[in-house]
């Protein structure tokens, strides 16, 4: 009898094991060869729900969105910055803040050229020209101009698609 617990012990720890290399395998097969989670349900289900990993999609690599915005100041217009970017990309703590501004500009620029195509003064149009407006980097600015753009990059190439284009008074 006392070695019953012993061989309950022994034969959970080897099912414990034997169940860690089957994930450990799969997992593998997931992340070295994802096409073939595709084909299969049970690995698509197993790569959706329970690896983690690959951290990187290879869409959100190629394919970043940037809202430039150029002053007119003393007769001529500046140079189109991704503010937020730079911020993101700066020395200084406040990272997370940064990501959160940069989210929330390409968010509002988003809307606004959904909504242009429809209606050049619409509520979202408004909402993008007061939050540039109220960013103290513009207050010396006569005019503000505003392009939202996609930057893809195929193989070595990169290409610009101009998504949003506006231009407002201060």
């Amino acid at each position: 009898m006392p070695d019953r617990p012993r061989k309950v012990r022994t034969l959970l720890g080897t099912l414990a094991c034997l169940l860690l290399l089957i994930h450990v395998a799969i997992a593998l097969v997931i992340v070295a060869w994802p096409d073939a989670s595709r084909r299969s349900r049970v690995l698509g289900f197993y790569r959706r729900f329970v690896v983690l990993g690959p951290f990187f999609q290879e869409s959100r690599i190629i394919s970043t969105q940037h809202l430039l915005v150029s002053q007119y100041e003393k007769e001529a217009w500046s140079e189109g910055t991704d503010f937020a970017c730079l911020a993101v990309a700066g020395k200084a703590g406040g990272k997370y803040e940064a990501l959160q501004r940069q989210s929330f500009e390409n968010f509002l620029a988003d809307r606004a050229a959904r909504a242009k195509r429809r209606d050049a003064h619409s509520l979202a149009v408004r909402e993008l020209e007061g939050y540039l407006r109220s960013r103290p980097a513009f207050n010396r600015a006569d005019s503000i101009a505003v392009a939202f753009i996609r930057q893809s990059a195929i193989g070595t190439e990169v290409h610009i698609d101009t998504i949003y284009q506006y231009k407002f008074k201060r």
